[in-house]
């Protein structure tokens, strides 16, 4: 299975420099009512690619330090 791309982070780059233009261009009405939705989906689409990077995955044993956790074989973890 082979993972597709699904361009968050791009569109989340998009947006903002859509955005920081509006802010340039002076258009303070628009601004008000852009906010929101540019920063949530930015923020989102960044947030969600650290947490997939992260480790995310239930079979990943390894901690955020790069430490791989070991289960110890005489049944004392339970």
């Amino acid at each position: 299975m082979t993972k597709s791309k699904t361009f968050k982070r791009e569109v989340g780059v998009g947006l903002m420099l859509g955005f920081c233009y509006v802010v340039y261009t002076g258009d303070h009405e628009m601004v008000k009512v852009l906010v929101w939705p540019v920063f949530s989906f930015a923020a989102l689409a960044f947030g969600m690619d650290w947490y997939g990077k992260v480790g995310s995955s239930p079979r990943d044993t390894s901690g955020a330090d790069g430490l791989q956790r070991v289960k110890p074989s005489d049944g004392s973890w339970r």
